[in-house]
């Protein structure tokens, strides 16, 4: 896992959803459904509203998307100090051990 990665999608999660709907509109409007329809019906307010929960959606995936990371980095790195603890603990045994030659 490449932290910075994670975090560069993250960031681009938490752009476009900041970014708001007002883009969005015609495209939906354009594409004739009832469904489109009945979103812009209320001068666009439901699907404002859906949209901000999609945008609250995508906020909290880009906020738990970092947040695994950080912990991922975090295990990684408590991993390799034991590893490094253990290998310093072995050789410290092995030399108090007394040789039979």
């Amino acid at each position: 896992m490449d932290y910075d990665e994670v975090a560069g999608a993250a960031n681009q999660l938490s752009s476009a959803a900041d970014s708001g709907p007002a883009s969005e509109v015609p495209t939906v409007s354009s594409c004739g459904s009832r469904a489109a329809e009945s979103l812009l019906s209320d001068d666009g307010h439901t699907f404002k509203r859906a949209w901000h929960a999609a945008c609250d959606g995508t906020q909290q995936l880009a906020t738990d998307a970092i947040t695994a990371a950080d912990t991922y980095r975090a295990t990684e790195a408590a991993v390799s100090a034991a590893a490094q603890s253990a290998a310093a603990t072995a050789e410290v045994i092995a030399e108090s051990i007394p040789s039979h030659g």
